[in-house]
């Protein structure tokens, strides 16, 4: 496979998609006082941290169905929530700014994590946005009743085939989403979220993240992800006219993981809202080695051998760009 020169991406959908979504924005902007498409995700991205809210939402991926229960709020201390898992094995996650506690009592387990953890969809920030507005557009589309309330849609565009577009129901009150999903090229969704019941909080109180689920017997897990360290010295290099438009590279560390610890350098790519991870580590001939794509649901890996070592990248990002990626890692000469 030849990395000199990247395929050309289609814009087919693209532009059908944006022509009718701009139909979509005369209508909504012959009101002078609508926010723009920006604004709104301005102010969804504040809420989704600040708000007091409750309700159960239905989270479709990875050709599963899962119903969750959730409570979130913001006091002194900062950002916490609670979710129940209502179908399938139970669980519960009690996240708070610095730690999140995941219990699951059919293994009889309670993981700790004082890491910070990455947020439920969407998992960019007010920060990000500005970082990857250039590479999206945002529009605005219909109205559409979710749970009961009003809302506003708005669209997250890709201007190529690297990254997937993006859909959000926001509720006219507060601006969160109570419905939104992820899509392809094709237009395909790929992952979706839909709230069946929401309310807003006027206070939070600290009772409402006591979590259900005793884990008092359990056996405690606690990672505090003190083993990754930055990198001094390393092997590899990223040529970067060879990665996919507007992505860059914004980690490289070192870390044990497996069963035999070994020492895998990690890589994160982002072209502000899309990431990939590239994990380097030693060749093993008696492993499966992943050579190639592998899909599931909005997540896609691609895997080669270099120099006897295992590359993977691995991301919620199209094939062809987990693929691209891969291959812009070498070995210095």
């Amino acid at each position: 496979m030849s990395m000199k020169r990247q395929r050309q991406p289609k814009f087919t959908f693209v532009i059908a998609i944006i022509l009718s979504a701009c139909l979509f924005n005369t209508i909504v902007r012959a009101d002078e006082n609508t926010l723009s498409a920006q604004q709104w995700l301005d102010k969804m991205l504040f809420n989704l941290e600040h708000a007091n809210y409750q309700g159960t939402f239905v989270y479709l991926h990875h050709n599963q169905v899962e119903t969750i229960q959730i409570v979130h709020g913001f006091n002194a201390q900062g950002e916490a929530e609670r979710l129940f898992s209502l179908n399938g094995e139970a669980r519960e996650v009690v996240r708070n700014q610095n730690v999140v506690t995941c219990i699951l009592p059919k293994s009889e387990q309670v993981r700790v994590d004082k890491s910070l953890p990455k947020k439920s969809f969407p998992s960019f920030s007010i920060q990000q946005l500005a970082s990857f507005a250039p590479h999206y557009y945002f529009v605005l589309g219909k109205s559409q009743r979710i749970a009961g309330r009003s809302t506003q849609q708005v669209k997250i565009l890709p201007m190529d085939d690297y990254r997937y577009g993006y859909d959000f129901w926001l509720d006219i009150e507060s601006a969160l989403p109570l419905k939104s999903r992820r899509f392809n090229h094709h237009g395909e969704t790929i992952e979706q979220m839909l709230f069946t019941s929401f309310k807003m909080l006027s206070e939070f109180p600290d009772k409402l993240l006591q979590a259900s689920i005793k884990g008092d017997r359990f056996r405690w897990h606690v990672d505090d992800n003190s083993e990754t360290k930055p990198l001094m010295d390393s092997l590899w290099m990223v040529k970067s006219n060879q990665l996919p438009r507007g992505f860059r590279k914004t980690v490289h560390t070192m870390q044990p993981m497996g069963e035999n610890q070994v020492t895998v350098e990690h890589l994160i790519f982002s072209d502000g809202l899309a990431s990939v991870s590239v994990y380097i580590e030693p060749f093993d001939p008696e492993g499966q080695p992943l050579q190639g794509i592998s899909k599931m649901g909005a997540v896609n890996a691609f895997g080669l051998i270099k120099h006897d070592y295992q590359i993977t990248a691995i991301g919620e990002v199209p094939p062809m760009t987990v693929s691209l990626i891969a291959h812009a890692v070498e070995m210095e000469k």
